[in-house]
């Protein structure tokens, strides 16, 4: 993909994340769907698969609400449809935003690494 397109898809992923945030705020009436945040979106290099990646406060139940965000992604799909222009609407798959807990894990590793070095040169 060259730089302009690149730029382009980047545009999109970033406008969209937007829209559907917004879509989530304002206009979801189900209690469920207002629980998501959009952390960040992926789009295809030919925009027709758009990955969005989420979280909610309740880590607990974020597996539930990718599930249930996933069967009820056309309503995602109409918003994108009816604020962008553009010829073939993206495919929406949602996934859990790891980064969280990916974070977590580092920083365990690096207190254990800390505790370790620690450790050590008092013996």
């Amino acid at each position: 993909m060259n730089n302009s397109n690149r730029i382009r898809v980047q545009r999109y992923e970033s406008r969209m994340k937007e829209c559907l945030n917004d879509f989530i705020y304002f206009e979801a009436y189900d209690e469920k769907i207002k629980n998501a945040t959009i952390t960040y979106t992926r789009l295809s290099g030919d925009m027709s698969i758009l990955k969005v990646y989420v979280d909610c406060l309740d880590r607990e139940r974020i597996d539930s609400l990718v599930k249930y965000l996933n069967e009820r992604k056309g309503i995602f799909r109409t918003t994108i449809a009816h604020n962008f222009d553009l010829r073939r609407v993206p495919e929406i798959i949602f996934k859990k935003d790891e980064t969280i807990d990916r974070h977590n894990e580092i920083e365990d590793i690096l207190l254990e690494l800390d505790l370790d070095s620690k450790g050590g040169s008092n013996e």
